[in-house]
């Protein structure tokens, strides 16, 4: 099985990819009939894992970028 590197800006595409299709979801429901046929759309939970997935592959390339407090260890030594 390959994996390919993802960008930061494919991560963020997929992850409004996924957010439109929990609002989708949401707004009009995940089934619909037209006469006899009855469609449906993705498993909400399905959706849901994605949406989760992707937004922490966001959070998590993102997490490189940020500066915050820099810690160091000191040993104080008596000579």
């Amino acid at each position: 099985m390959s994996y390919e590197a993802i960008s930061l800006t494919e991560a963020q595409e997929m992850l409004s990819v996924w957010k439109e299709a929990y609002r989708a979801i949401a707004i009009s429901g995940q089934s619909y009939k037209l006469g006899t046929r009855q469609l449906n759309r993705a498993d909400l939970s399905e959706v849901r894992e994605q949406l989760d997935f992707w937004r922490n592959e966001v959070e998590r390339m993102t997490a490189g970028t940020r500066r915050g407090p820099r810690v160091k260890r000191v040993v104080v030594r008596d000579l």
